[in-house]
């Protein structure tokens, strides 16, 4: 172990405890390794909680999967598939992992530690703002988190239009 208490695995390793711990319905709490869900989770920074898979999949539910390759990867459910497949994207991802069986698809992640605060992925905001997120970003590549800020600019312009629209002027100015 580290000093701070955390003990760095494989994702192969990890699945092995998942399984030896998923029959129980506990939940295993896992700090995000790589950047493929920016800008909803920040590489060793947040935390997902892995658990059995609920009975009813869904579009934006954030998955462990096995690739054709065998190596796991944590990203969104896309589609479910005409042919009873799966396609899976990253929220930083322009591609799609297409053709992913059921029998593939082995923890759901129920709810994340973002930035300090527990995030239920089921409900409300984060779900339907990040799962749009995903829409867009696959269909449209150059849909970035730059446009994401530059929307928010503008909706702060529209509920204070002079404090917002200098602050928009001078960036654009200002730039070297």
């Amino acid at each position: 172990m580290n000093s701070n208490n955390n003990l760095k695995i494989s994702m192969q390793q990890l699945v092995g405890i998942l399984d030896d711990v998923s029959d129980t319905g506990a939940e295993i709490c896992v700090t995000v390794n790589g950047t493929s869900m920016e800008p909803f989770l920040h590489h060793e920074q947040d935390k997902v909680f892995f658990s059995k898979l609920p009975k009813n999949l869904r579009r934006g539910d954030i998955l462990l999967f096995k690739r054709a390759d065998g190596r796991c990867v944590m990203h969104r459910l896309y589609s479910i598939d005409k042919d009873g497949t799966f396609s899976f994207a990253g929220d930083a991802q322009v591609y799609l992992d297409r053709k992913v069986p059921f029998t593939d698809i082995l923890y759901y992640v129920p709810k994340v530690i973002r930035n300090g605060k527990e995030i239920n992925c089921n409900k409300g905001f984060w779900r339907f703002v990040m799962t749009g997120y995903m829409l867009i970003r696959v269909k449209h590549p150059k849909f970035t988190l730059k446009t994401v800020r530059l929307s928010g600019r503008m909706i702060r312009a529209i509920k204070n239009p002079p404090l917002a629209i200098s602050k928009i002027i001078k960036r654009i100015f200002n730039k070297k």
